[in-house]
């Protein structure tokens, strides 16, 4: 709640004004992913899971304009983790034995989660735009 809170309903309300929307969305998730590896998420995740879905919850804040929808979604993405074994731990419903000679499962899995991220982000970003925003006078 308290990422929601500071990246979005604080940091991204800011930002927008002085930056724009698409700045704002690169440079919120940019600062929530320096976070993440500061505490010790290996760089490769950060980049394909943490600053991939920093974009998604930004481009969501960014339609709506929804604290509460920014943060069920960010939830929502955390337990999904936490079920499928991604990032194990005692939530964990599925902790995957990854044989040492399928070490690039792991690689496949995060460009995986990064291209289904950006495609979100960009289907939110650019497609869900409201009818106004997009110049029809209807």
């Amino acid at each position: 709640m308290g990422e929601e809170l500071v990246y979005r309903g604080y940091a991204f309300a800011r930002l927008v004004d002085r930056l724009g929307p698409a700045v704002s969305i690169l440079v919120s998730a940019s600062v929530f992913a320096l976070c993440h590896f500061q505490a010790g998420l290996p760089w490769l995740s950060v980049l394909a899971g943490v600053f991939t879905s920093g974009l998604v919850f930004g481009a969501i804040f960014e339609r709506w304009r929804s604290v509460p929808l920014a943060l069920g979604f960010h939830a929502a993405t955390n337990v999904a983790q936490d079920a499928s074994g991604l990032r194990p731990g005692a939530a964990s419903m599925l902790m995957p034995d990854f044989p040492s000679a399928s070490a690039g499962a792991g690689t496949l899995i995060l460009v995986c989660i990064a291209a289904l991220n950006l495609l979100v982000a960009t289907g939110v970003f650019l497609v869900a735009r409201p009818t106004a925003a997009r110049g029809d006078s209807r």
